[in-house]
C-alpha cells in the first residue's frame, strides 16, 4: 500500500487505519468517472463525497492528540485535492463547509473537549487552502473571531478566492470590498492588518475583469485607506508601538501600489488628497522619530536597574527602526505620485549629525516641493483617536 508514498504518508495513512479500527470503518475512496465531473455532481457522486467529509469530521471532534487532529486535516484535504475539477471541488467545499462551519465557531465538540482551538485552527488551515468561493461562508466565520490565528487564516482564505468573488459582479464585490474596508478600520493585529493590506492588492490586481469594475474597487479601497489614516497618524504620534507603526509603512506602501496600479488614472484632486495624507504621516514620523532619539541620548542614563534599561534601549531602538522605515516608506510614495525622484528624507536619515532635526527638515523639505501641486504644509496629527467602526459585516452576508 506504501510502496510509491513518502514516509510521512505512510505513517499518516497507518494512523488512520489505527483510529479507524476503533471507530466506524472508513468509507470506500471516492471514485467518479472522468465525464462525470464535467457537470454537476449527481446524487449517486455526492453521496461518497458526503460520507468522506463527514468521516473526517467525526475523527476530527473525537481526536484526542495533536497527530489525529492534523491526520484528520490531511484526510479531508487529500480527498479535496483528488480530482482538479472545478465541479467536484465546488461542491466538495460546499460539503465542507456544511459539516465544519459550526465547529469553525466552537460549537459541537465533546463536553470538556481541550483541544478546541487547535482543532478550530486546523479546519481553519483546510479552508484557507481551498481557495474555493464556496468556502466563503466558514471564512466570514474566521474573519469574525476573537482568535488571531483564524482571522489571519480567513483572510488568507479570502485572498485565494478575491479574483473568483470579482468576477461574481458587483452583488458579490461590493460587500467583499467593504468587509475589507471595515476590517482595516477596526483590527488591531499588525500582523492580519498586513493580511489584509496583501487581500486589497490582490484584489486590485485582478486581470479578468473591466477597467470600469477595477476603478470603482480601487476608489472604494482607496477611500477606506483615507478613514483609516487619522487613527494611524494617532498611533504614531504615541509611539509606544513599534510593530503597528511598521505596518502602517506596509499600509503607506499598499496604498501607494494599488493607486498606482492599473488602470492607473488619478485625477488632480485625488493625487494631492493623497500626497497630502502621506506627507501628514512623514511629519508625525519624523516628529516621533526626533524624541526617541531624544529619549535615546537622554532618559536611559539615569536608570540604574540594568535589566529595565536593556529593555528600554532595546523598544527605543525599535521605534527609531521603525519610524525610519516609515519615513521611508512615505519618500517612496511622495516619489511615485508626484513623479519627483529626490530623497530628502534618506539623505537625512543616514545624516551623522543632528540626525533628528535634519529629518524634520527634509519632511519640510518635501512639502514646499509639493506646493505646486496644491499640497499644503503638514500639521499635527490628531490627539484622539477617532472612533472605530461597529463590528465588520461579513463579506458573505
Amino acid at each position: 500500500m506504501c510502496r510509491n508514498m513518502t514516509l510521512s504518508a505512510c505513517l499518516g495513512i497507518l494512523m488512520i487505519t489505527l483510529w479507524a479500527n476503533q471507530a466506524r470503518a472508513i468509507p470506500p475512496e471516492i471514485n467518479i468517472p472522468e465525464d462525470a465531473l464535467k457537470r454537476q455532481l449527481l446524487p449517486a457522486y455526492q453521496k461518497p463525497v458526503d460520507a468522506r467529509i463527514e468521516w473526517w469530521k467525526d475523527m476530527l471532534i473525537n481526536a484526542r492528540k495533536s497527530s489525529e487532529v492534523i491526520a484528520a486535516r490531511k484526510g479531508l484535504m487529500t480527498d479535496f485535492e483528488l480530482y482538479k475539477s472545478e465541479r467536484y471541488q465546488s461542491y466538495f467545499a460546499w460539503a465542507t463547509v456544511k459539516n465544519f462551519k459550526d465547529l469553525l465557531a466552537g460549537q459541537g465538540y465533546n463536553a470538556n473537549d481541550s483541544m478546541v482551538q487547535e482543532k478550530q485552527i486546523n479546519i481553519a488551515l483546510a479552508f484557507a487552502d481551498m481557495a474555493n468561493r464556496q468556502t466563503v461562508p466558514a471564512l466570514d466565520v474566521m474573519i469574525a473571531s476573537q482568535n488571531n490565528g483564524l482571522r489571519y487564516l480567513g483572510w488568507k482564505g479570502y485572498q485565494s478566492i478575491s479574483e473568483q468573488i470579482i468576477k461574481g459582479g458587483q452583488k458579490a464585490t461590493d460587500p467583499f470590498v467593504q468587509t475589507l474596508a471595515d476590517a482595516m478600520q477596526a483590527e488591531k493585529s499588525p500582523a492580519i492588518l498586513k493580511k489584509i493590506f496583501q487581500v486589497m492588492e490582490t484584489s486590485c490586481n485582478t486581470q479578468s475583469v473591466s477597467a470600469i469594475v477595477l476603478r470603482d474597487i480601487k476608489g472604494k479601497i482607496l477611500d477606506a485607506f483615507e478613514k483609516a489614516w487619522p487613527a494611524w497618524r494617532a498611533k504614531v504620534q504615541e509611539g509606544t508601538d513599534a510593530e503597528m507603526i511598521d505596518t502602517i509603512g506596509e499600509a503607506v506602501t499598499s496604498m501607494v501600489s494599488i493607486a498606482t496600479s492599473k488602470p492607473s488614472d488619478l485625477k488632480g484632486n485625488e493625487r494631492t488628497k493623497m500626497l497630502q495624507m502621506i506627507l501628514n504621516q512623514a511629519y508625525t514620523a519624523s516628529v516621533t522619530y526626533d524624541k526617541a532619539l531624544q529619549a535615546g541620548k537622554d532618559k536611559f542614563a539615569n536608570i540604574t536597574n540594568e535589566k529595565v534599561r536593556d529593555r528600554q534601549i532595546e523598544e527605543n531602538m525599535a521605534l527609531q527602526q521603525a519610524c525610519s522605515q516609515l519615513l521611508l516608506s512615505c519618500e517612496d510614495g511622495l516619489g511615485k505620485i508626484s513623479g519627483d525622484k529626490k530623497t530628502p528624507i534618506q539623505a537625512a536619515l543616514n545624516a551623522e549629525v543632528a540626525k533628528g532635526a535634519a529629518v524634520r527638515g527634509s519632511v519640510l523639505d518635501w512639502a514646499s516641493t509639493l506646493k505646486k501641486q496644491g499640497v499644503k504644509d503638514p500639521v499635527p496629527a490628531a490627539t484622539t483617536t477617532p472612533a472605530k467602526p461597529t463590528t465588520t459585516k461579513p463579506a458573505g452576508t
